[in-house]
Formats: structure tokens, C-alpha cells, sequence
């Protein structure tokens, strides 16, 4: 039971800080050129632009990276780091159980995959509106 808690909680920690890396890579309905973009420069390796790194939209030190996807780019990384800290506050400082630590890991990463899904979702929304203003335009 212990083992399989531990598995659990290095599960959760790590889907964390790797649920917006590859869900950005099929994350096709959103055009980048209807935002506005952050080169990575430093560290681009933790990031993945628009349709992942085989698109043309993936090299984010080139073309960029839109910044809704960046925030939540640094807020799982940042997340991540935190769950790590949270885990030995609630074991070792307040003694809790290994598997409500789990259960607490678990709900922590479902509420950022939740958020981030709304977000991706809005970010298609904007983009097919953008896209239809600009075709009304043309």
C-alpha cells in the first residue's frame, strides 16, 4: 500500500509539471498568429510551442510561444516544485497519512488540468473568432 502511494504521489507531482507540455503539442485549433507570442530563449527545452515540436509553431526560441500557454507553462513547473514541498510539510510536519497525501496530490493536479482545460478551450474560442473577423475583413 505504502509503495503504491509513494508511485502515486510521484505520479500526480510529475503530471503536473507535464500536463501543459504535451497537451500543447495537440493543440491544434488555436492559430498563434491570432496572439501575441514570448521567445524562449533560456530553458527552451521545458517549453513547447503551439502543435508541439514537429510544427512549425513548436520552436518557441524562433517563433515564440503565446502567453497563456506560457503562463501555464511556468505555473505547472512552479506547481510541480510546490506539490514537492507540500508532500514533506504534510508528512513530516503534520504527520498525515500517506495515501490522504495522495488523495490531496491527486486533487491539486486535477483542479490544474480542469483550469488549464478551460483556458486551452477559451484560447480555440478567441482564435476562431479572430479568424472570422479577419476573413470578414479579407
Amino acid at each position: 500500500m505504502t509503495g503504491l502511494c509513494i508511485f502515486s504521489i510521484v505520479l500526480f507531482i510529475s503530471l503536473t509539471a507535464l500536463c501543459v507540455p504535451f497537451g500543447n503539442s495537440r493543440l491544434y485549433g488555436v492559430n498563434p498568429n491570432n496572439f501575441k507570442r514570448k521567445k524562449v530563449k533560456y530553458l527552451s527545452f521545458l517549453f513547447r510551442g503551439v502543435g508541439g515540436k514537429n510544427c512549425i509553431y513548436g520552436d518557441v526560441k524562433e517563433y515564440g510561444i503565446i502567453y497563456p500557454i506560457y503562463v501555464f507553462h511556468i505555473l505547472g513547473y512552479l506547481l510541480a516544485t510546490l506539490l514537492i514541498g507540500l508532500v514533506f510539510i504534510l508528512l513530516f510536519v503534520f504527520k498525515m497519512h500517506i495515501a490522504l497525501v495522495s488523495i490531496i496530490l491527486f486533487s491539486v493536479f486535477l483542479g490544474f488540468a480542469c483550469v488549464y482545460c478551460i483556458a486551452t478551450m477559451i484560447c480555440v474560442i478567441i482564435s476562431k473568432k479572430r479568424d472570422k473577423i479577419k476573413e470578414k475583413q479579407s
